[in-house]
């Protein structure tokens, strides 16, 4: 039940990142937290689980004090930069792989890792693109330093702020565009949206929303430096901090949605994550985590023992992970009870959680990295009887059996209706061999092959006929129209015809705008 619980997640979500290679594809599917926050919304969510018994897997000592944050690449590498100037890859089990020095220190940038398995981060004056084995595959330096974590886009543009400025690289090292904010870009992240415009918070006191030409969009005055990183909710809420003491909800065209004013000294460093119920969680310099719900009321506030500068991480699970600069490593319940804590001794100072494979989670304490994995094996999950999939027009969340989810993490795909054919297409996510199924691309053919419990779906884009096990058949009998095809670089699949063919219910609320596919038919 496991192996078709998986398959007809993929089945219904899957994603060509058509003209990519094998290994981008790879990369893309299996890289469990490849960027500051997890991905582009900074979302700083995941559908992996940590431990629930947590004991150290290893501790891996750079020599200086660690203020960023690690990320995980597809072969289970950690990578982090280190206030010794170097960026260090770690073997999964916790040996040294590769160093790359910078000649620079006090490094704050979070590195970032791209399809290609390139990793991109900023040291002092210099922005470095660092190929997989260790070598400088381009730099770029600016008039300014780096303490912004880069984040890569939709179309692979990199953007990261320095100095005062963001700037937008292209893969080649070449930059596409500077944008001036008026104030010292600090730690803030750019986070952007499925629309593709770029939001970062500046030393000037304000947020800044830019095109993707690199244009202004809209700014919005805060009272104080914004030092964490704007966060972009899935109906397009930018949630931010600043240290005016205040947490903010603005609506996607800059107008101001709520705010919370925590009170003087109660600053905010920190860089919201928001959780599968759309719960905000961010931490509060003297105050611990708090938990806000969307409408902007103070769900609850878990007290710790020290002052907070790092950011949250939530798991597939809903616990959410953050420390203190005590040193303090908290694992919260999503009702705001503590479920474990571990005094690393030395403070968590920026440095986030990253969730992997194998319920492991790392994080950075003093001038150590750490992993901790399970202690215990947990028991195999209940089988399940039936699965219930909900979709939403619009919308990059899906739920499964209850559990939000992104439909393609990081990269704001969502279901559209195509108004000539009056008909819903969904993307479909690329997991393939790893999740039990397989499926497949032809790029000649430019067909998708789909196969599931002996059964074979072929579509070709642009084609409105398809085959299932051999059989031509018209994809929509009512609309010869309708029929594969790609929009932003992701396969578009007519949903009925599919989840049909393969023993699904298939549902549709018009109200709600919501597509509801349930296995096996009733």
């Amino acid at each position: 039940m496991r192996k078709i619980f998986y398959t007809i997640i993929f089945l219904i979500i899957i994603i060509f990142s058509l003209g990519l290679s094998s290994l981008n594809s790879k990369i893309l599917s299996t890289s469990p937290w490849p960027m500051f926050m997890h991905d582009l919304y900074h979302s700083g969510r995941t559908n992996l689980v940590g431990p629930d018994n947590p004991k150290e897997k290893y501790r891996f000592s750079t020599g200086e004090s660690i203020k960023a944050s690690p990320i995980i690449g597809s072969d289970n590498t950690i990578y982090i930069t280190s206030n010794d100037g170097k960026l260090y890859a770690i073997n999964p089990n916790g040996t040294e792989k590769w160093f790359f020095r910078t000649g620079s220190i006090d490094i704050h940038s979070s590195p970032c890792i791209d399809l290609d398995g390139t990793i991109y981060f900023g040291a002092g004056t210099n922005f470095y693109a660092v190929n997989p084995d260790g070598k400088l595959k381009w730099s770029n330096k600016i008039n300014g330093v780096f303490e912004s974590s880069p984040t890569i886009s939709f179309d692979g543009t990199i953007y990261v702020g320095g100095g005062t400025k963001l700037f937008a690289f292209n893969k080649n090292g070449t930059k596409k565009w500077e944008y001036e904010t008026g104030g010292g870009i600090h730690r803030s992240s750019p986070a952007i949206s499925p629309d593709g415009v770029i939001y970062v918070g500046s030393g000037d006191r304000k947020l800044h929303a830019i095109n993707p030409n690199g244009t202004k969009r809209w700014i919005f005055p805060t009272g104080n430096t914004i030092i964490g990183s704007p966060t972009i909710g899935s109906d397009g809420t930018i949630y931010f901090g600043s240290t005016d003491y205040k947490l903010y909800a603005l609506n996607p065209d800059g107008t101001k949605k709520w705010e919370i004013d925590f009170g003087n000294n109660l600053t905010i460093h920190s860089t919201p994550a928001i959780g599968f119920d759309g719960t905000i969680y961010i931490g509060v310099f003297y105050k611990g985590l708090v938990a806000v719900n969307p409408n902007g009321t103070v769900k609850w506030i878990y007290k710790t023992r020290n002052h907070i500068t790092s950011s949250p991480s939530i798991d597939g699970n809903g616990v959410i992970y953050i420390g203190d600069e005590s040193g303090y490593l908290y694992a919260i319940n999503s009702d705001g009870t503590l479920k474990w804590e571990i005094d690393l001794k030395k403070g968590i100072n920026y440095s986030s959680v990253a969730i992997g494979y194998n319920r492991t989670i790392y994080v950075a304490s003093g001038s150590d990295l750490y992993a901790f994995e399970d202690s215990i094996t947990p028991p195999p999950p209940p089988p399940v009887e039936k699965i219930t999939i909900m979709l939403w027009i619009g919308n990059p969340m899906m739920s499964v059996n209850g559990v939000y989810q992104e439909i393609d993490p990081g990269r704001g795909t969502v279901p559209v209706i195509i108004k000539e054919w009056g008909r819903t297409l969904l993307p479909i996510r690329a997991i393939v061999e790893s999740l039990g199924g397989e499926i497949s691309w032809d790029g000649t053919q430019r067909k998708v092959a789909i196969s599931f419990k002996g059964d074979l779906i072929e579509l070709w884009i642009d084609n409105p006929q398809a085959k299932v096990n051999g059989q031509t058949k018209w994809i929509d009998e009512g609309n010869y129209n309708v029929k594969p095809i790609i929009i932003n670089n992701r396969t578009m699949l007519p949903i009925r015809f599919v989840a049909e063919n393969l023993g699904c219910d298939v549902l549709w609320d018009a109200n709600e705008r919501k597509v509801t596919i349930i296995y096996p038919k009733s």
